[in-house]
């Protein structure tokens, strides 16, 4: 890869996104820069001075949607790739689910789109059934069931799944020429009661094209 490009870090909630980001900042440093979306959102100046915070950062971490990717992009150059680390859709639901209970439970910040989640939160399988993923939002907004295959080869450098999050992490430390690092991640909703056999299957059959594109993804890293 060229040494003038920026690296553009998509993180979808719930994926992992601690370990990544404290990989991405090891090998970084100072070239890191982590965009927040809360803050773009809360102090609108904030977008006037961006290409000023941007100007020397190498790697923009961050949870970059459709449309914070775009505002993005009018303050960065054409010299950049993407990457991109997906997680089963469900499990991000799940891993949603409990977090929810923990910060009711702690007394903790609840954000407006959470709030109106609440009502659902009494089991797994209602909140499962009555939630959507967001997943989407993350990807290209051409993408669908016909070229997820095309547009996700050809809009990012390098696509990894958190089942498979070393060998993700291995995979960009060969493109950008840095040392390979253990990730310190832990699966922390295997153990957690799980939904049914029929919501989990309901909850598939709604989010047909975000597991035709994470299946996709996982197959490049099956053996």
């Amino acid at each position: 890869m060229k040494n003038n490009y920026k690296i553009v870090s998509i993180h979808i909630p719930k994926t992992g996104g601690t370990s990544v980001r404290s990989v991405l900042q090891n090998w970084f440093g100072n070239s890191f820069y982590f965009y927040r979306k809360k803050n773009i959102e809360r102090y609108p100046l904030l977008k006037l001075i961006l290409p000023l915070l941007l100007f020397n950062k190498k790697m923009i971490h961050g949870h970059l949607d459709a449309a914070n990717l775009r505002i993005l992009k009018r303050h960065i150059s054409k010299n950049h790739i993407k990457i991109l680390l997906l997680r089963n859709p469900l499990d991000v639901q799940i891993s949603k689910f409990y977090q929810l209970h923990r910060r009711l439970e702690k007394k903790l910040y609840i954000s407006k789109a959470n709030k109106k989640e609440l009502e659902f939160i009494s089991d797994i399988d209602t909140y499962i059934s009555n939630t959507s993923s967001n997943i989407l939002r993350y990807l290209p907004e051409n993408l669908n069931s016909i070229n997820y295959k095309q547009v996700i080869d050809s809009e990012y450098e390098i696509v990894g799944v958190l089942d498979y999050l070393q060998e993700y992490v291995d995979k960009l430390a060969e493109i950008l020429n840095k040392p390979k690092q253990n990730v310190p991640w832990k699966l922390q909703t295997s153990n957690k009661k799980q939904p049914s056999d029929q919501t989990i299957s309901n909850f598939t059959d709604r989010h047909s094209l975000e597991y035709e594109v994470y299946n996709y993804i996982l197959s490049k890293y099956k053996k």
